[in-house]
């Protein structure tokens, strides 16, 4: 699997999410086990700075994350 084909397969699963969104342990877990942990997190904070996605910390110190429309524009 390339670095694309995670991306694009976190980044469906994050639109499929809606506006409920995604925990972060599901997301790394759907990029796969050969994907680090760190690598996933660094795409989304990339997605979150172009404003393609958001963070929440739920309680609990829970990341989740959510698709924004701009991540739209990535197809």
């Amino acid at each position: 699997m390339t670095d694309e084909d995670w991306q694009v397969k976190i980044t469906r699963f994050m639109i499929e999410g809606g506006t409920q969104g995604r925990r972060q342990s599901d997301i790394i877990k759907k990029a796969g086990g050969n994907i680090r942990d760190g690598d996933v997190i660094a795409f989304l904070r990339t997605l979150a700075a172009d404003k393609k996605a958001q963070k929440f910390i739920l309680p609990g110190q829970i990341a989740q994350w959510r698709a924004t429309r701009e991540i739209e524009k990535l197809h």
